[in-house]
């Protein structure tokens, strides 16, 4: 092979490859726009083009609360089931003792909390007997319960 030849060959192969830099070059770009905060780690406000998938129709008010609505508003109870009254026993500013001061109700707040769930657990005792016939009589769970323990094992029935 001449040295022309060589050259000629080199210079097929950097123009191939110069050609698949550019291709790799392109398709690292379109993978590097393509993340958003749905497909990569990246968090929601470096999105480049968030829509609005609101459903709600353009409207000609201004946004919040409109003039003259009355609002609404969780009702106090007037029979709580616990009541927690907050006396000062000292004056913040001398501290004087006040516990034999007589007070005036200035304001309520009342906390509605829900009670935890707490589980309610039925325990089925299957019990055996022998008749006079030989048989061993043993009662049957009822249906749909799944035994968790073989409770025969521990105890001897």
């Amino acid at each position: 092979m001449t040295d022309k030849e060589k050259i000629a060959s080199l210079d097929s192969q950097l123009s191939k490859a110069i050609d698949h830099i550019h291709d790799l070059e392109a398709l690292i770009l379109q993978l590097r726009i393509g993340k958003t905060s749905k497909n990569s780690h990246k968090a929601p406000s470096s999105d480049i083009s968030r829509k609005n998938q609101s459903l709600r129709q353009k409207s000609d008010k201004p946004v919040g609360g409109q003039p003259n609505h009355e609002g609404t508003t969780l009702k106090m109870s007037q029979t709580p089931d616990k009541v927690v009254a907050l006396r000062s026993d000292f004056c913040s500013r001398c501290g004087q003792n006040l516990t034999s001061n007589e007070f005036t109700l200035t304001a309520r707040r009342q906390v509605i909390d829900i009670p935890p769930i707490l589980p309610f657990t039925t325990e089925y005792q299957r019990y055996a007997t022998h008749c006079s016939c030989g048989n061993c009589q043993v009662a049957d769970f009822p249906q749909g319960l799944t035994i968790m323990f073989n409770m025969a094992r521990i105890y001897k029935v």
